[in-house]
């Protein structure tokens, strides 16, 4: 029994010591696109971009906060107007692969609509899955974050199961 033990145990040192080394790979590189997206239409600015995904088509999907801009940044959409730019973007936006505009909804244009837009998520099917933040204590001052709330949507922004 022992001469087997030692058997066992000479192979196993022999296959170690014969194997060649893990080569840590290295690590990918990314480099920042600053023409990604492309210019958005209408004027529209992004606020507070809350999550970003990447659907099954590899399209790329926005959630950012419209109602993070500034009265300033948000200028055009006063009454009266006060200058030439910007109004906010949909809520949800999809670009493709190649910075392209596809389609936009959410605030300001549907309602009823989250109160603070959280994280974003696409499923297989290209169901769109969002969390809505609830950040604030009842006397208003900032506590803690948790997702209150998941919507699903179909990609064109109708709502589902």
């Amino acid at each position: 029994m022992k001469r087997g033990a030692w058997a066992a145990l000479a192979a196993l040192m022999s296959v170690v010591a014969l194997s060649s080394p893990a080569v840590a790979a290295d690590p990918p590189q990314f480099q920042v696109d600053p023409f990604w997206p492309k210019p958005l239409p209408k004027n529209w600015l992004l606020g507070q971009v809350a999550s970003v995904a990447v659907g099954p088509d590899d399209h790329v999907w926005l959630l950012q906060r419209p109602r993070s801009l500034s009265d300033d940044e948000k200028g055009a959409t006063l009454k009266p107007p006060r200058n030439k730019c910007c109004a906010p973007a949909p809520s949800v936006m999809e670009f493709d692969a190649d910075g392209n505009f596809i389609q936009g909804w959410g605030h300001p244009d549907t309602t009823p609509w989250v109160a603070n837009e959280h994280g974003i998520h696409i499923d297989r099917a290209g169901f769109v899955r969002m969390g809505e933040r609830e950040s604030m204590r009842p006397d208003g001052t900032v506590r803690w974050v948790r997702v209150t709330r998941l919507n699903s949507t179909s990609a064109d922004g109708a709502f589902g199961s």
